[in-house]
């Protein structure tokens, strides 16, 4: 491992620490969700904020728990591969997912939620770590990154088919799922992903998990 690659790995995973502080903080403003929420007309309108701040709201506190741990563990193993990259996935999953999602789905009164980001994470690190390791891994590594790669897209699968959340089985009954928003982070993850890093970071774990994203009734949740 090179200077670089060793600064980059023992560093603290500020940027993943930072976003799932607010989140967790926001959960004490009884007005944030609604002042930060994703609704239609949102960019025409001038509220610009709502298009990043809606990823660090949440409709409740379990919805705050799953996403913000998800995009701990999943940031954090990004960051230390290459923060450079973890950005620039975070942000276009971040600009990218709520209009889509309100575009497609127009029934939907407002958005909100980290899922999608965690996806796009989870799938950046899966993407890098395929690119960079297939070659050279034996079969333990190779198994893993098929297996995480079966997960993901099952995971995918099942909520387009049910409308459901695989691991989270229960959420407000005025709030519903929105898969579309995990298929266009993991679209952006695996994009980014795909370009080459200036740098590799210690990759260190290759398989992460994904939170609930939601909206709300029709609230999305993210």
């Amino acid at each position: 491992m090179t200077s670089r690659e060793s600064r980059t790995a023992g560093r603290l995973p500020g940027v993943s620490l930072c976003v799932v502080a607010v989140a967790f903080a926001l959960r004490l403003w009884p007005g944030a969700v609604d002042g930060l929420a994703y609704v239609p007309g949102t960019l025409a309108s001038g509220e610009w904020w709502r298009l990043v701040g809606c990823h660090l709201a949440h409709w409740s506190f379990d919805h705050t728990l799953w996403d913000a741990l998800t995009f701990l563990l999943v940031g954090s193993w990004c960051e230390a591969a290459g923060r450079r990259q973890m950005l620039a996935a975070t942000l276009a999953a971040a600009v990218v997912i709520p209009p889509v999602v309100l575009a497609v789905q127009p029934e939907l009164t407002a958005y909100a939620g980290l899922s999608g980001l965690d996806v796009a994470l989870c799938a950046l690190l899966l993407t890098r770590v395929t690119r960079e390791r297939w070659r050279d891994a034996g079969a333990p590594l190779r198994v893993t990154l098929l297996g995480v790669g079966g997960v993901v897209v099952f995971k995918l699968v099942y909520e387009f088919l049910t409308g459901g959340l695989w691991f989270v089985r229960s959420y407000a009954s005025d709030f519903v799922p929105v898969p579309l928003a995990h298929l266009v982070g993991a679209c952006i993850g695996v994009a980014v992903g795909m370009w080459p890093s200036s740098g590799a970071g210690d990759l260190g774990l290759e398989a992460g998990n994904m939170g609930a994203s939601d909206s709300r009734l029709r609230l999305g949740e993210g």
